[in-house]
């Protein structure tokens, strides 16, 4: 999916392979402590590890109080 606007996601617990159209990013292993930085536009997802994922994602506007800014690929 991806969003009109950036994102950040702090990961606070479990671990993930990053799913992203950013060659740079695309594949990498995020754990507990990592932040994670989504250009607006761009695809993104998580392939959670083997004790799951939980993140904070900071960010412009994603979800609003009747619209969430979210398009899926």
């Amino acid at each position: 999916h991806s969003h009109s606007v950036d994102a950040i996601m702090d990961i606070v617990a479990g671990s993930a392979t990053l799913l992203t159209d950013d060659k740079d990013l695309q594949g990498k292993v995020v754990s507990t402590g990592n932040k994670v930085f989504f250009n607006k536009g761009g695809l993104h997802g998580f392939m959670a590890g083997p004790k799951g994922l939980i993140f904070v994602s900071t960010n412009d506007g994603i979800v609003g109080e009747k619209d969430w800014d979210i398009a899926f690929a």
